[in-house]
């Protein structure tokens, strides 16, 4: 799984996790922020996967070979 796509997924959960800490005029902050982040996520993951298939790698973190340098 992509690196940044867990970091916002976790960052989506401490959102969540805060909510009832929150003064109440303040919630929607971390409403907010909570979906923003798991948004975030599903466009990395998308970028991982198109990534991974384009490339033919198995981790999608190698970048394209340049052409010509075999």
């Amino acid at each position: 799984m992509d690196h940044r796509a867990v970091f916002f997924l976790v960052a989506s959960a401490t959102c969540v996790a805060l909510w009832p800490l929150a003064p109440s005029d303040t919630r929607w902050v971390n409403e907010w922020l909570a979906a923003t982040y798991v948004v975030l996520a599903i466009a990395s993951l998308a970028d991982f996967v198109s990534r991974r298939r384009e490339t033919g790698s198995a981790d999608g973190d190698d970048p394209p070979a340049a052409e010509g340098s075999e």
